[in-house]
């Protein structure tokens, strides 16, 4: 579900919808990628078309437990309307990388 990139620490979701379905397969993948030692990590949101509210909680979970560790976990490349999502729930300053990578 998560694949790296082409560029170093950042991964694409490829996924266009993260229903609660996945949540167990990205808190794997994100534990991962917490162990791998790396730092900043970006996940790349442009294929996600559709995200879940758990979705959103798990990465918020995996933010804040990031953060303790002295790491940066960030969204980038995300989709306007998952934007709004993120706006409306005034998480997009937690959970989103605001310059271009």
């Amino acid at each position: 579900m998560i694949a790296l990139e082409k560029k170093q620490n950042t991964y694409q979701v490829n996924a266009t919808s993260l229903d609660v379905f996945y949540v167990p397969v990205l808190e794997e993948e994100l534990e991962r990628l917490f162990q791998s030692g790396e730092n900043p990590l970006f996940i790349d949101f442009s294929q996600v078309e559709e995200v879940s509210s758990a979705v959103l909680g798990l990465l918020l979970h995996k933010r804040i437990r990031f953060q303790k560790a002295g790491k940066d976990l960030l969204l980038i490349h995300v989709q306007p309307q998952i934007q709004k999502i993120l706006r409306i729930l005034h998480l997009e300053k937690y959970l989103m990388q605001m310059q271009n990578v």
